[in-house]
């Protein structure tokens, strides 16, 4: 007798939707097909004949921003990851990659961090590394043995006062091109990320701005212009073809971009491209709906751009739908509960309470409006991110042998989201108030066990696990080409 059987279900499968029924035994899958030919189970979960999806692989998430009693940014990650994994299991993300910060060595900072949240985490994770200085690179091989395989770039954002105030740190051409070596040496799974833009360029245009006393969103999208993004994604394109190394680029945000990543995949650049699901709903034209709450970087876009970024995922060139999540109370992002009362120029860049509203609002504002189909939702957010950093088999499929990490979705039942929505960190705020969204989960599933149902959170912080990077889509074959975005 197995564990679980779930019957009446619209299962989607990596390529298909079919009705039926799936096994589960010993926290994976054994068994996709009709009801009859289930073996018999200790537990049964009718899904009502909803559709059922892998469980969400989150490739960007940002915990431990804002500074922790102590200083420690292992502290402050803690402080937030435990409550936003909660958030993120209520949302159907079944495995998040928390990125880490760290001006010394990472080697004992992910250790401290497996360990702890082997025993504290709602929710599966793998870990990635934000690398600013050679001992970084002097880390990877170590890093890389045990499991953690990712290494992300601010190429080059965030310099001088703007990077102390997000304790971040930039690289340059020559560390970004000396980490694309290490990283081809290493071999897959192993992988850059990037965050692109010119800080050079758009300080001279943030000071252009002020100077002129603008404010809001509107304001920080001139200042932060497309082409300071699509600059530097031109150059780190190039530096991963001529390093012949894999390189992902984080929150793509406009078309020029797009063209670049396109044109150096059909050369053979082994480069792999993201979209932040605010980049695809909200626009720096809504400033009276969302306020300053929406400041991001890269800024969000006018309705043109928008259109553009769901060109280039329909055409192929967009690989990922991620989160981009990052935890912040209220009072870090505007004055009071008032989200026009403040300065652009003055708050954190950065969206919270993404993980939470990630799937409902890509399956109304994507599934719904017919931009992508349910087979597409999965390649985006789950199966291609498992894929690029190691964990598919495993994460990101419902497949024979794969971790039971499930999600039961309900749509027929609209919400409103409001401080009542959410269930992480800080609950007050967000830039989707007012909206109206299905798509929700009815159950989420973590390697057979049930941790979330009707809308009630039944997991246990020790329910997650690390899940070592072991296999990498570019250990074979690059991602498909694109050969032209959709018109």
């Amino acid at each position: 007798m197995i564990d679980t059987v779930i019957v009446n279900a619209k299962i989607v499968t990596p390529r298909d939707i079919v009705f039926g029924a799936i096994a589960i035994d010993g926290g994976r899958i054994e068994l996709i097909g009709p009801e009859w030919q289930m073996p018999k189970s200790r537990e049964v979960i009718d899904a009502k004949e909803r559709f059922v999806i892998p469980g969400i692989v989150d490739p960007h998430v940002h915990y431990g921003l804002t500074p922790a009693p102590g200083g420690s940014f292992a502290e402050a990650c803690k402080r937030d990851w435990k409550p936003d994994a909660i958030g993120a299991a209520f949302g159907g993300i079944t495995t998040v990659m928390p990125m880490l910060m760290s001006a010394g060595s990472y080697v004992p900072v992910t250790k401290e961090l497996i360990g702890w949240a082997n025993e504290n985490s709602a929710t599966d994770f793998a870990l990635t590394v934000i690398v600013h200085k050679q001992q970084h690179r002097d880390d990877m091989q170590e890093l890389f043995d045990s499991g953690v395989t990712s290494f992300k770039h601010f190429f080059n954002a965030f310099q001088a006062e703007e990077g102390e105030q997000m304790q971040l740190a930039p690289v340059d051409e020559s560390g970004l091109f000396r980490s694309l070596e290490k990283i081809r040496d290493l071999g897959a799974p192993a992988i850059a990320m990037v965050h692109a833009e010119d800080c050079g360029l758009y300080s001279a245009f943030i000071a252009r701005q002020r100077a002129k006393g603008r404010d809001g969103l509107k304001a920080w999208n001139d200042a932060r212009p497309p082409f300071t993004e699509s600059v530097r994604i031109e150059l780190g394109a190039r530096l991963a073809y001529e390093a012949r190394a894999p390189l992902y680029f984080v929150h793509l945000s406009n078309q020029e971009s797009i063209e670049t990543v396109q044109r150096y995949k059909a050369r053979g650049a082994r480069l792999a491209a993201e979209a932040v699901i605010h980049t695809l709903t909200v626009s720096c034209e809504q400033e009276e709906e969302v306020g300053i709450w929406a400041k991001f970087v890269p800024p969000l876009r006018p309705w043109s751009e928008i259109h553009n970024m769901w060109r280039g995922i329909r055409g192929g060139v967009i690989d990922c739908i991620a989160t981009d999540h990052c935890t912040y109370m209220l009072e870090d992002k505007t004055l009071g509960q008032d989200k026009h009362r403040g300065s652009i120029w003055e708050i954190p860049p950065g969206i919270s309470n993404v993980q939470e509203h990630l799937l409902p609002v890509l399956w109304t504002d994507g599934v719904l409006t017919g931009r992508i189909s349910l087979n597409e939702l999965v390649h985006l957010t789950a199966e291609n991110a498992a894929r690029l950093f190691g964990l598919y088999p495993r994460k990101g499929a419902i497949i024979a042998g794969a971790d039971a990490d499930l999600v039961i979705v309900d749509d027929t039942t609209w919400h409103v989201i409001d401080d009542k929505f959410y269930h992480g960190k800080d609950t007050r705020f967000s830039i989707y108030m007012g909206r109206r969204v299905t798509g929700r989960p009815h159950l989420t599933m973590l390697r057979g066990k049930t941790i979330l149902k009707d809308g009630r959170y039944v997991g246990s912080f020790e329910d997650g696990k690390h899940v070592e990077a072991r296999l990498g889509q570019f250990s074979a074959r690059g991602l498909a080409d694109s050969t032209a975005v959709a018109e």
